[in-house]
């Protein structure tokens, strides 16, 4: 089995209305957060925030702690069983401005915890947000 990891940042931002967080939408149609593979010679968190400025085009964030949560899964590519990790940062921005990477993603969606609970499509990246908000609340 092949293993690969890839990373990304949960973003949030501090609204008059309370905590939101971003959520995205890939081509294939589900709703997660942004992430991809790491380049040779870059650090976990420095994929994560090129990741993160080539897909949703928000260069500017705050890590607000410093050691990532992370989700693995499996699933066939080419007719091969794969094991993939994603590391994800915590990250605080501050502008909703989005300008989404249309090669992978195709939608996007600021939202309140509860909403971004019910909108995302798989029950790892569920746990993800439960874990980021308990780090945002109590940070």
């Amino acid at each position: 089995m092949t293993k690969e990891n890839s990373y990304g940042i949960i973003p949030f931002v501090r609204t008059e209305n309370g905590i939101k967080y971003l959520v995205v939408k890939h081509n294939d149609g589900h709703w997660a957060f942004p992430k991809g593979h790491k380049k040779p010679g870059e650090t976990d968190e420095e994929a994560a925030r090129r990741e993160l400025g080539e897909e949703v085009g928000i260069l500017n964030c705050t890590i607000i702690k410093a050691e990532p949560i992370s989700q693995s899964y499996n699933y066939f590519y080419e007719g091969e069983m794969r094991e993939k990790t994603v590391i994800y940062f915590i990250g605080e921005v501050s502008a909703e401005k989005i300008a989404l990477q249309s090669s992978e993603l195709n939608d996007f969606k600021w939202l309140t915890h509860q909403e971004a609970f019910n909108t995302l499509t798989f029950d790892n990246t569920k746990t993800l947000l439960e874990q980021a908000y308990q780090i945002v609340m109590y940070s």
